[in-house]
């Protein structure tokens, strides 16, 4: 469409901001949640993030970390055309590696770090997310629009993940707080174990496909 007469077009700033239609975005909030659930690296990073939390503000606070984690490089991917690259797929990997080793620890040496690694691995999982945002985007002016959207959709779908987790493991936590070694800390160990495993073979995986 032609500017009014006497007006030059737009600046591309105010282009940026001018929100695409609703359709549009809630299409690219779709994607972002569809992206969650069908990424098991990134479903088991936040299983070991609720095993590991002690408390319901632990898990707000890591999810949140995590989300503005990945908010971040998120834009960065847009912004600078990063290139999808294995490595991220590696470090995705590991990160879950790593959480899982810390939910095996004693609860006051994992308290802090769950929200610290949460929040810098989030940086990594963006990169991730952001490659799939990017071939949504096209010919889109700006990244406001499509990081706000597909980060809505994505953070929504990593909540009510990382809820539900965190209501199935709550009764085993607390009786591994109780000291009973009999079966719940067996299985918080399991669960770590299990995390790290998982963790290692995805690494492998995205290493040698």
């Amino acid at each position: 469409q032609l500017p009014p007469a006497g007006q030059g077009p737009a600046p591309m700033w105010r282009r940026a901001l001018r929100p695409p239609p609703t359709m549009i975005l809630r299409a690219w909030a779709e994607e972002g949640a569809l992206h969650l659930w069908g990424g098991l690296d990134h479903l088991l990073f936040l299983v070991a993030i609720a095993i590991a939390a002690l408390s319901w503000r632990g898990l707000l606070g890591a999810v949140v970390a995590f989300s503005m984690g990945h908010m971040c490089s998120m834009g960065l991917t847009l912004a600078l055309d990063l290139p999808t690259s294995a490595a991220v797929e590696v470090g995705i990997a590991l990160s879950i590696c790593w959480s899982g080793w810390r939910a095996r620890r004693p609860a006051k040496l994992r308290a802090r770090w769950t929200v610290v690694g949460a929040g810098l691995f989030g940086l990594v999982h963006g990169l991730g997310f952001g490659a799939g945002l990017k071939a949504l985007v096209g010919g889109t002016e700006g990244i406001l629009w499509p990081i706000v959207s597909f980060g809505l959709g994505l953070d929504l779908a990593q909540s009510l993940w990382a809820v539900a987790v965190m209501l199935l493991w709550t009764p085993i936590r607390r009786a591994a707080a109780a000291g009973q070694v009999s079966w719940s800390l067996r299985l918080q160990h399991g669960a770590a174990w299990t995390l790290v495993v998982a963790g290692a073979a995805l690494a492998l995986q995205a290493a040698w496909p």
